[in-house]
Parts: C-alpha cells; sequence; structure tokens
C-alpha cells in the first residue's frame, strides 16, 4: 500500500497482511484500500473522532501525587484482522495453555506431586513472590476454589511466522477494559466497515463471565468488583468494566470480615459479599498473609475464603503461575500435567537458577534479554547497556541467580498502522483473553493489539506503549448484533442493586460538591476582581484604592480561607501590592484553599466515582480538566495587574470556567 513504509532492520519481520507463501490475504488489501482511499481530511475526522470517543469515556486526566498527568493512549484507525480458521487455531494453543495453569495451580497449592518428583524444581518455585505458602493444602480440605476463571497471556509471532508466548496474566486479565472500548470506538468510527467484514462480537466473553460470577450463588447474590484506588494507572478500565458488567466498583478500604462473612460496608449498613472478582495482585489483597506487599487489603480475607465465605475470580495465588521461569520447563510440565504436547510455545526462556542453563546464557549474554522474575515487564538487553550496567546486572545475577532469566528474543510481526498521521508497519504483541466454560476456556474472538514501543532497559506495560488495535476476528457467516449496552441508550449505564452505596462513595460525592461549591466561589470572587482591574478609565493603582476592590480582596480571602492573605496580619501591605497572592490564588495547587488546589481536589473525588458518572459528566470533567491545566499553564507576570493582555486572557479562562461547572451543577441534579 503506498504510504506504508517498510522497517528499517535488515532482520526479516513476518507480515501480517500475507499469507505463509507471501500471497497477499484479500482482506487485508481491502481494508486497506478503503483506507487509502480516503482523504487526508477524511483520515484526520475519523482520528480525531476516536479521540474524541476515548476522551468521553474517562478522565483525560489522572490526579497522582499532586500533579496532573496526561493519560493518553492512542487507538490506531487500522484493525488488526484474522479469519476464522486461522483464529481457531490459534485459540486451540491458548486453551491448552490455560488448562495447563490450572492444573499447575492445584499442584502447586495441593499435592505438589511436581515438587516431589523435581519436574519443578523447589528453587524455582519458591523464589517467585507470587508463591503464598499460606495457601498449601495438600490434603484438599478447605473449600478453596482451584478453578481459573479468567486468564490473559501475551503472544507475539515470529519472523518464520510462529506464534509463542511472551507473558501470562493469571491474577486478572489486565487490559480487558481497553479491549471493551476499543471496540466499541473503533466499532462507531468505522460503522460499515465493521459490518461489511461480518466481525465477531465480544459480548459473549463478558456474558461468560457473568455466568461464572453467579455460579453458585444466583441471580440473588451479591458480586463486587475488587480494585485499586483511583490513582492506580489502570482504573480507568476498572471503571469501564464495572459500569459495562454491572457489578459495583469497591476498593479494599470498602470491605470488612466479620464472623467469616466478607461485609460491603454502606451508608444503610453493612452487606455480605459473595463473589469478589478481583482486579488487584495476590500480594495486596490480605495484610495478615505471609508475603504481603504492604499493610492495603481487607484483613482475614484469606481465611474466609479458605472457609468458603467468599468467593474469588480469579483464587488467590494465581500470580504464581506468572513466574517467567515456569517457561523453561513448560513442555515438561504439560506432559507431565495434561498427558499431551505442548502446543503453544513460549519464548526460548533459561532459568539461571540451574548450573548448566546459566552457564549456556551467560555465555551468549549479548544475543539474550533478561528479566527478574518478580518484575513484570522490566526488560534488560545486556547488547545495548553500558560496561558499569551490564557488571551491575551480572553482580545481581550472582546474587540470587534464582530470581533471574534470560530469554531469546522474539523478532515480533507487523501490521500497517495509522497513528498521529503516519502510516507505517509496526510490530506487535497480542494479548488474548480466556474465559472458564465449563471444562475448557473460551478466548474472546478479539482481543488487545499492543503495538510495540521498541525501547530498550524499559518495562513493557500497558502504559508505554505508543497505541493499540481493535483486533478483528472475520466470521464466514452472519453475525448476529450482541452487547451488553442498554438497548435505550448508546452509553454503558451503572444500576445499584439492593440500594448499595458504598460508605466511600457516597463521601466522596458530598466532597465533590463542597469542592464544586467552593471553586465556584472562588471563580466569581476572582472574575469580578479582574474586570475591575481591566477597567480602562483608571489605573490599577487607583482601582486597588477604592473599598469596593478591597473589599472583594478581603471577600476573596474569607471565601477561600487562604488566610491571612488580604484580611489578616500584612493584609494592607497585599491591599496596595496583590500580585504576588492573586498568583497564588490562582496557580498555586499545593497551597489549601486556592483555585487551583480545590479544582484538583474536587478532581480527585470526581475520579473516585467516575464508574457513578454518565458519559455527560465525564464529558464535562474532561473540559475542567482541560481548563485546570490551562491555568497551570498560564505565563502570569509579576505585574498581572497592570498586564492588561495577560488580565483578558485570564478572565477568558475563568468565564469559561464558569460556564462548565454550570453545566456540571445542573448534571449533578440530573444524575445524582
Amino acid at each position: 500500500m503506498p504510504g506504508i513504509e517498510p522497517l528499517s532492520t535488515s532482520i526479516r519481520h513476518y507480515d501480517e497482511t500475507r499469507g505463509p507463501d507471501g500471497s497477499p490475504l484479500p482482506d487485508w488489501q481491502s481494508v486497506l484500500a478503503h483506507i487509502a482511499g480516503l482523504t487526508p481530511e477524511q483520515r484526520d475526522r475519523r482520528e480525531q473522532e476516536i479521540v474524541r470517543q476515548l476522551r468521553a469515556n474517562g478522565l483525560a486526566y489522572q490526579p497522582e501525587d499532586g500533579e496532573q498527568h496526561r493519560q493518553h493512549r492512542a487507538l490506531d484507525l487500522i484493525p488488526l484482522l484474522y479469519d476464522t480458521p486461522a483464529w481457531q487455531q490459534l485459540c486451540a494453543g491458548v486453551a491448552q495453555r490455560v488448562r495447563l495453569q490450572q492444573a499447575l495451580y492445584r499442584d502447586i497449592y495441593g499435592e505438589q506431586r511436581l515438587l516431589k518428583e523435581n519436574i519443578l524444581p523447589a528453587a524455582m518455585l519458591y523464589a517467585h513472590r507470587g508463591y503464598l505458602r499460606d495457601l498449601v493444602d495438600p490434603d484438599f480440605q478447605g473449600d478453596v476454589d482451584a478453578s481459573l476463571a479468567m486468564a490473559a497471556c501475551d503472544i507475539g509471532r515470529d519472523s518464520a511466522g510462529s506464534w509463542c508466548v511472551l507473558d501470562d496474566h493469571c491474577q486478572y486479565p489486565a487490559g480487558v477494559g481497553y479491549a471493551l472500548e476499543n471496540r466499541i470506538v473503533l466499532s462507531r468510527v468505522l460503522p460499515r466497515s465493521f459490518k461489511q467484514y461480518r466481525v465477531s462480537r465480544i459480548a459473549s466473553y463478558f456474558r461468560q463471565l457473568q455466568t461464572n460470577l453467579l455460579a453458585g450463588v444466583g441471580n440473588a447474590g451479591h458480586c463486587v468488583i475488587l480494585s485499586y484506588a483511583s490513582s492506580h494507572p489502570h482504573y480507568f478500565e476498572f471503571a469501564w468494566l464495572a459500569k459495562y458488567l454491572g457489578y459495583p466498583l469497591v476498593e479494599p478500604a470498602d470491605l470488612s470480615v466479620r464472623n467469616n462473612i466478607v461485609y460491603l460496608k454502606t451508608i444503610t449498613g453493612l452487606q455480605p459479599v459473595d463473589v469478589i472478582l478481583r482486579l488487584i495482585d495476590d500480594i495486596e489483597l490480605d495484610p495478615l498473609m505471609i508475603g504481603s506487599g504492604n499493610s492495603h487489603g481487607v484483613p482475614g480475607l484469606v481465611e474466609v475464603a479458605r472457609k468458603g465465605g467468599v468467593r474469588i475470580l480469579n483464587p488467590m495465588g494465581t500470580g504464581v503461575l506468572e513466574n517467567p521461569a515456569f517457561n523453561s520447563i513448560m513442555a515438561q510440565l504439560c506432559q507431565a500435567l495434561l498427558g499431551e504436547p505442548l502446543q503453544l510455545q513460549s519464548q526460548r526462556t533459561w532459568w539461571l537458577g540451574d548450573d548448566d542453563q546459566r552457564e549456556s546464557a551467560l555465555g551468549r549474554l549479548d544475543e539474550l534479554q533478561l528479566r527478574h522474575i518478580d518484575v513484570p515487564g522490566e526488560i534488560f538487553e545486556p547488547a545495548r547497556m553500558d560496561p558499569s550496567g551490564k557488571q551491575q546486572l551480572l553482580r545481581s545475577i550472582a546474587l540470587t541467580p534464582a530470581s533471574f532469566v534470560a530469554e531469546l528474543p522474539c523478532l515480533l510481526s507487523t501490521a500497517p498502522s495509522l497513528l498521529d498521521g503516519e502510516m507505517r508497519q509496526r510490530p506487535f504483541a497480542l494479548r488474548l483473553f480466556q474465559v472458564s466454560a465449563g471444562a475448557d476456556f473460551y478466548t474472546m474472538p478479539g482481543g488487545l493489539c499492543l503495538l510495540d514501543a521498541d525501547r530498550a532497559d524499559e518495562r513493557r506495560t500497558l502504559q508505554n506503549i505508543p497505541g493499540s488495535k481493535d483486533v478483528w476476528v472475520l466470521s464466514d457467516q452472519p453475525v448476529q448484533e450482541d452487547t451488553l449496552l442498554r438497548s435505550d441508550s448508546d452509553d454503558v449505564a451503572y444500576g445499584m442493586a439492593n440500594g448499595e452505596l458504598p460508605s466511600r462513595i457516597a463521601e466522596s460525592e458530598f466532597w465533590r460538591g463542597r469542592h464544586s461549591e467552593r471553586v465556584e466561589s472562588a471563580v466569581r470572587l476572582l472574575r469580578r476582581i479582574l474586570q475591575n482591574l481591566l477597567d480602562e478609565d483608571r489605573s490599577a493603582t487607583e482601582v486597588l484604592a477604592t473599598p469596593a476592590m478591597q473589599g472583594l480582596l478581603r471577600a476573596l480571602t474569607a471565601a477561600t480561607g487562604t488566610f491571612p492573605g488580604f484580611a489578616g496580619r500584612g493584609g494592607k501591605k497585599k491591599l496596595a501590592h496583590p500580585n504576588r497572592e492573586l498568583i497564588s490564588l490562582l496557580q498555586d495547587a499545593r497551597r489549601p484553599g486556592t483555585l487551583a488546589n480545590a479544582l484538583q481536589q474536587w478532581q480527585l473525588s470526581a475520579s473516585s466515582v467516575s464508574d457513578r458518572l454518565s458519559s455527560e459528566q465525564l464529558r464535562v470533567l474532561n473540559r475542567l480538566n482541560d481548563l485546570l491545566a490551562g491555568l497551570a499553564n498560564l505565563a502570569l507576570p509579576k505585574d498581572l495587574c497592570e498586564d492588561s493582555t495577560v488580565l483578558g486572557q485570564t478572565l477568558e479562562l475563568l468565564d469559561e470556567l464558569l460556564l462548565v461547572m454550570s453545566a456540571n451543577t445542573g448534571l449533578e441534579h440530573e444524575n445524582i
């Protein structure tokens, strides 16, 4: 296709647009021809629509450590295509891998036959922090559910066209919310193509997940989704998934254990919880558990789960399955546990806890990449490291060799991408999501395509990828429409079950309202002050000397609570020279009571309840976040009161801020 640049490398990447014999794939050629036929204006309009919808689905900024961090995820306009036969063949290998992981989990926390027969080296298991010895039940007398309800794995295709597993995600399927969002957005941006190519629906995956959640408790069971706080980088997808599935999103502080029952703290009292869909790591579930990472979590949760008082999906302890050292013996594990050959191979892996494997790997160090088994996504490439960095790495390996693996890098296949107006081939990894379906596992007919960051010595995470693609599995039969979205709206909606409202949510809503009032009060007073300073008939000095202006400045201090300010000690001097105090009241986010601080505190409260907000409210919040960033970026001079140009720019921003705050207040009355 014209305009797609080949990768600048002498090594051949497998091209996803061509078959094994090198011939162009018809579906790919059709899609690329359609994209090529768009005018630059049409492409720009579609890419802008993608950005608009991504922003409309969640907060554009996430508050963290008192600063503003842009949450920007680029979604490629060109999807990743696979026909049904190729997809089914891939799914068979992935399903076998999850069955193997489930069998491995049961053995590790059960009879431990693999350890006794030395198929699984004890040092390999014990070196990984995901192994939780509290959960070992060799006599199988506990009621802990040892079934994996869901899993995910990252796979890539090498230069020969063979798929290999890069990473496993067994605690919770990170990225499934992003995959859902990508599908909803791209199907709206390319509606004709979506129908024309008979794209398989992914709602079936989420329906099966709902079935698993309610298994054994029925429709009357109380299910919650347990996640990290709103400052977590994945919080957006947690909130998006909770709204789509229709279950309340809670944090560990929202739950309490009493008399072997897990309760949700609500404004009407404690409500028992039957099922927890957890989107949180094992080591942060229960601070009383041996190996717990910190003091957070739900004290006593492990004991309740062991006694069958609550069902947790996925079961605790599944983090041990994410140990990359297992890839060095995965074929042997498959034969020992399933009695069949491994269909989907892993990356060629050397576990450095084994003397022979360590000697072999260190002898070809510059050809390999190294990883610490307890730090997901972090990759060391010795060939690109300076001598001091390489020596430090070798010292770390010598101290704890069992904590490191070496891998033969997988030269990822490429697909055409259009991001930021640039069309070229990009390498990618594919994240596939599986959910339990009886005795087997069902793979989502789609997934998350992660464009490769291609950066050395950087963690491979969802936050540092340059973009993602939606994955389209093309059916040869008509596809029936299927969605969990409400039929009367194009928006996902959260519905409270049995009047539940966690106390934390109610508190956040209260403070969101209070901070909203504080923002409006500060904005109205600041607007009036700046309007007076823009008086064309009088100088700033004359305006500041008037009793009315001095009263406004004192009222601003009283309304914001920023004493002493204009009303306390030193107030007379500030009344005559208010520039420094006004700049602080406008931009100092670290000072309690200022406009910037009130907006930031309001944002913190809003982000913690984003799963409860309508799409209209989220759009207003996005705009308010933009205005907060604009306020922080204003270059306010020391002589602010005398600079009419900057005063006008600031006043214009405050005018829009007041307008958006009014819209926010109206939506609150309609939606609360």
